[in-house]
């Protein structure tokens, strides 16, 4: 195309092709996808009972086989959905004996299959369960807050009151280890929900904390240098999961891999 020099607003279209002119092809990363890679065909223009190929399962979850859940708080809801289901999910540290549904939630019991709390990041996952078989013990283990109660540092929220001691922090830590080792040791099925990329460490050690340092609670003596804050990558999520993985596998052969 070219301006007509009377007016240059107007546009002339030229039928001639300037000479060694090279057509450009737009190639798409898109192009030739199957309809199941997009919105539209995959799920718009499709009945909701005839959705097909978005999700193809790895294997069976059996009426026996134990499943332990984990992670963020949307595991809490699949755990639900599940036993309302008829599936066994498994619930290592329950209540009580007496206390209500209601109080039971306030204190962490029959969240997840074992009372840890939201567990959000992948290291912290694997941290835990090298805790519980006895292959590290996580710095800071108890800390203090604003209104002089003690809490567990890796589970800070699961007694609302707080704890008057030391020793009661220990002994409650060292029976949750136990219960987290059996349920290690007899599940089928392990689901755990990925809820954040971001955490705290302590920088001498490596350990990993929920929280924040000086939020709920914090260390005492309490230094903001001895910590810092992390964003996990994605290779680092990945490779944290796998060697939790691996470690189950290890120990525990029959919980499914996939």
């Amino acid at each position: 195309m070219s301006y007509s020099g009377n007016c240059p607003s107007k546009l002339i279209r030229s039928s001639t092709r300037q000479p060694n002119m090279k057509v450009l092809e737009m190639n798409s990363p898109y192009a030739g996808l199957p309809k199941k890679n997009f919105w539209k065909t995959a799920v718009d223009d499709v009945h909701p009972l005839a959705l097909d190929e978005l999700y193809k399962k790895k294997f069976d979850i059996r009426p026996d086989d134990k499943v332990a859940t984990g992670g963020s708080c949307f595991a809490q809801h699949v755990a639900s959905r599940l036993r309302t289901s008829g599936y066994v999910v498994m619930d290592n540290e329950p209540a009580p004996p007496g206390m209500s549904k209601e109080l039971a939630s306030q204190y962490g019991f029959g969240l997840y299959s074992a009372r840890y709390g939201n567990i959000y990041t992948a290291k912290q996952l694997l941290q835990l369960s090298r805790e519980a078989l006895g292959q590290v013990k996580p710095a800071h283990p108890v800390w203090k807050r604003t209104d002089g109660q003690l809490v567990d540092a890796q589970r800070p929220n699961i007694e609302p009151k707080g704890f008057c001691e030391v020793e009661e922090v220990f002994l409650h830590r060292t029976h949750h280890l136990e219960r987290v080792k059996t349920m290690l040791s007899n599940m089928n099925i392990f689901i755990f929900t990925l809820g954040l990329t971001e955490s705290w460490i302590d920088m001498k050690s490596d350990t990993v904390f929920p929280t924040a340092p000086g939020t709920i609670a914090a260390p005492l003596p309490y230094s903001a240098a001895d910590f810092k804050f992390v964003n996990f990558s994605s290779k680092e999520v990945v490779d944290q999961f796998a060697a939790f993985r691996e470690l189950v596998q290890q120990f525990n052969p029959t919980c499914n891999s996939s």
